[in-house]
This record gives C-alpha cells, structure tokens and sequence, in this order.
C-alpha cells in the first residue's frame, strides 16, 4: 500500500514507508534504520531551505497564502470564487476594456442612443438638485426649486399638442400667440393686443392711458361698471342704467325706457330735476351766444323758461308758479306780465280785473299803432286826482276829464259832412 508523507509528519511517515519497504523485502532492515536515524531524525523543516525546494510546512504555505488572500471577504479568498466573480471569463480584461468603451465618460461626450427612465426615475441637475424631469406612470413633471430662473431660451419658442397642433407661440421680437383648439384666440403686436372672440374677465379690468387717466370695467354684485376716476356708467342685473359722479347718482334709464336727470325714480320719458339749459351752437360759456334753459326752483315751488343772450347779458323769463303765469325782463324782479286764475296784469302780480294794465304815471299803458301815425292810445296823468285821456291821432279824437263830474271835453273834433255827434 501506497504511504503518504505529509510535511507536516515527515519523519514519521518516511519511517512508516520505510518499514513498509523492508518489510516487502525493497531494501534491508539495517539500512532503513541508518538512513531514518542519520538523516532524517536528526534534521526539521527549518533545514529546508524556502523557494529551492518543492516542500513546505503547513504553517509555511499558510502564511504564503495569507499574503495572497490578504483582506478578502470569505466569499472571495479562493481562486474559485473569484473566478466565479468574473463571470469564469478568462477574457474578463478584454471583455471588461470593450464595455467601458461603450458608456459616456465623465468629462462628456455623444449618446447615440435612447436614455431611459422608468417611473418615479429622475434627471437630476444642479449640485442642489434644483432642478428635476421625471414621470410619475400619469403626470410629467419638469421641477425647478433653485431661487433662479427656468429659462427656455430660442429665437421661436412652440408649446404644442404631442400630435403637433399649436398651444402658444412665441417669436423673438415679435408676437405672442395663444391658441385654443389649434386656433389663434389672444396675439401681442407693437401697438397692443388682438383678441379674436368673447372675452371674459374676473370682476376687474383697468387701462391705463398715457396721461395717467383710468378706464375701469367692474362687475359688482348687483351691476357692471364702466369708469373713468369717480365717473362711472353702470349696467344693473335689471337692465338699468344709470350714471354717478364719486357714486353720486346723476342720470338713468330704467328698464321701461322712463329718463330721469337728478331723480332716480323717473315717471315719465324724460323728467328732470334742477335746471336745464340749451345753448346755440354758436354760443360757449363765456362768450356770446344765445340759448333757452329750462329752470326748476324747488325752494320757489316754480319752474320755467330762461331766454338768454350771453353776449348782452340779457335775458327774458317765462316763469309758471303754480296757476300763476309770469313774464320777467332782463334785470328785473317784478314780473312785467302775470295770468293769475284767469286774469291778465300787465305791470301788476296781481291783476284785479280779466285785463289789469298798470304803469307809470304820464304814461301811456295801452297804445295801439297802425302805422304812419295812426296810434289808439289809452293814457293818464296822475297830477291831479282824476286826470285821464284817451284819443286818437292823426290827428283825431282827445277826451279827458279833471273833476270827480267825470265831465267830457275834447280839444278838437272834426266830423266828416252830415255826421253827428
């Protein structure tokens, strides 16, 4: 039977194979105890010397492997395992060289294909990951939480439906577009802007004019409002209109088409409350000109007509109080002509009689003239108590008195032939 010699039980197992030999009658006892005794009892491991011989301790081969093995983790200290590591390539630099050449080095370079992400999987930019582009298995997402800006920078920028219809379109130095259903809706230009269809806006919207003035569009609860600084038109939920001053109601058309002019409450097609006035084309403010105003006095309890003349300070007013009718002239505050419940007063408020004529003294008061000095004159002369006239010229009929006898006396009297008196 075959003997193994172990480094670590040298001495012992050549013994072991010796004796075998002597025993199979290979070589004499004698000289097997002489050689085992001589040269081999007397000599250890240490008398071999490292690297000159094929023989080693178990302690000896451990350390070399130590050396070899070092750190290692447990399930890479053994040549099979490692070869297990490496696919069991034995090519494994080479195989290795030809991926690195195929991926993107650090310092840059050209992808030649398609970079995917799954779901949830994010392209990251930024030392902050300020910004971010990822898909969520519904929704995409392209999120900047830096403190700067996104800029999407081009000279012709598109937002479009992914079949290519348009969204919003911008040009450099030129418009910008709003599209809806892949019409055009909303366009910038150099003057403004141009709006193709209704346009709806949320309770407020302001322009503003080069010199500083407003226009305001409001929709209120109860009504929509068109102004301009304290000055507002409005459109009320029942088709009312009316016009304020700082929110001062001025005029309104009501629903039924009644116009009221310092009243809210019209009763008729036109009502007014205050004076109107209606001036020539002609005439200004300051000017001259005539015109015809219409005037209301509601501590008077009277209204009327106001004739003017701008340009000689003149005026002639038709004033109605009441059932009383009065005629004033310019400068004037005594009426120079009054209908009173019937009755006429010329020179009188309040005339006494149908026809009540009152002047000053040696004046005529009734004349009527016919031309080329052929007057009817009614006349007084109040020096003494009963003094009157009346005649006709030319040169005609003169008869008065002076004397309660309310005597006739004429100065002259000429009959035609065959008239009597």
């Amino acid at each position: 039977m075959a003997t193994k010699i172990r480094v670590s039980n040298l001495h012992t197992d050549v013994k072991t194979m010796m004796q075998t030999m002597v025993d199979e009658n290979a070589v004499d006892s004698a000289d097997v105890t002489s050689i085992v005794n001589t040269n081999i009892a007397s000599k250890s491991t240490s008398d071999i010397s490292e690297g000159t011989n094929l023989y080693y301790t178990n302690a000896r081969a451990d350390a070399r492997v130590a050396l070899i093995v070092d750190a290692a983790p447990g399930t890479l200290n053994t040549l099979n395992e490692l070869a297990a590591a490496l696919g069991d390539d034995a090519n494994f630099s080479t195989t290795v060289t030809n991926s690195i050449a195929t991926k993107l080095p650090l310092a840059g370079g050209t992808i030649t294909g398609n970079v995917s992400f799954t779901d949830g999987n994010k392209a990251v930019f930024g030392t902050g990951s300020d910004l971010q582009v990822y898909h969520d298995g519904f929704n995409s997402y392209i999120d900047d939480a830096g403190q700067g800006v996104l800029a999407i920078r081009s000279n012709s920028v598109r937002l479009q439906k992914y079949t290519g219809e348009e969204m919003v379109q911008a040009d450099a130095d030129g418009a910008v577009i709003l599209y809806h259903n892949n019409v055009a809706k909303f366009a910038t230009s150099a003057t403004g802007i141009d709006v193709t269809g209704t346009t709806t806006t949320d309770q407020y919207l302001y322009v503003n004019s080069p010199n500083g003035t407003q226009l305001q569009l409001r929709s209120e609860d109860a009504y929509t409002t068109l102004g301009v600084g304290n000055r507002n038109l409005n459109l009320t939920a029942n088709r009312t209109i009316f016009f304020d001053d700082a929110f001062a109601e001025k005029m309104r058309i009501n629903d039924n088409g009644n116009v009221g002019i310092g009243t809210a409450t019209p009763g008729y097609m036109l009502e007014v409350a205050g004076t109107t006035r209606v001036t020539s084309m002609t005439g200004n403010a300051t000017g001259g000109g005539a015109g015809l105003e219409s005037r209301y006095s509601t501590s008077g309890n009277w209204g009327g007509l106001l004739s003017y003349n701008r340009g000689t300070a003149s005026y002639q007013e038709l004033r109605l109080e009441g059932s009383t009718i009065k005629i004033i002239e310019s400068g004037e505050t005594t009426p120079t002509f009054t209908v009173n419940d019937s009755k006429v007063g010329i020179g009188t408020t309040s005339p006494s009689s149908a026809l009540n004529v009152v002047g000053a003294n040696n004046s005529t008061l009734v004349e009527f003239d016919v031309g080329a000095s052929a007057k009817f004159n009614f006349g007084a002369n109040s020096t003494s108590l009963y003094t009157t006239s009346f005649y006709i010229d030319n040169t005609g009929l003169d008869i008065g008195h002076n004397s309660d006898t309310r005597s006739v006396s004429y100065t002259h009297l000429t009959l035609p032939t065959n008239r009597e008196v």
